[in-house]
């Protein structure tokens, strides 16, 4: 096994830029307070580019979207704002800064993790312990 940036499909978006940030999107629910009926939902990402584990470490994590609501989330809505501005910076770039110069920079998407009841959420598929759940696979 082998980490993401020398994967096939990485590996053909690498020669396209040179300054290029790839991030892979991760949600997940939360419960904000032990015994409180609220919970969190977040929408993070990683970047590509770090190795693992500097990835996963929390300071190098980016916030996307973040909500607290005693009910799960409308998709649409919780994450339509997100998605718009991912959009913009994929499809236009960004520029950043750094000791007064100027790099452009293009972000790429690589892909989106979640855990079972998350991913049931945001594809709008059977919650993932009722029947016919598996999204993958089609069973009779």
């Amino acid at each position: 096994m082998t980490d993401v940036c020398f994967g096939e499909y990485y590996q053909s978006q690498s020669s396209t830029t040179t300054n290029r940030i790839t991030l892979i999107v991760h949600t997940d629910e939360a419960p904000l307070v032990r015994l409180s009926k609220q919970s969190i939902w977040s929408c993070f990402a990683s970047l590509v580019e770090l190795p693992p584990p500097a990835r996963d470490y929390h300071k190098n994590t980016v916030i996307l979207s973040l909500r607290t609501s005693k009910v799960k989330p409308d998709p649409d809505t919780f994450l339509h704002e997100t998605i718009e501005e991912l959009k913009l910076l994929i499809n236009n770039g960004t520029s950043i800064f750094i000791n007064g110069q100027e790099y452009e920079i293009t972000l790429r998407k690589q892909y989106f993790v979640s855990d079972l009841p998350a991913k049931a959420l945001f594809c709008k598929t059977i919650y993932f312990n009722g029947y016919s759940a598996c999204s993958e696979c089609c069973s009779t």
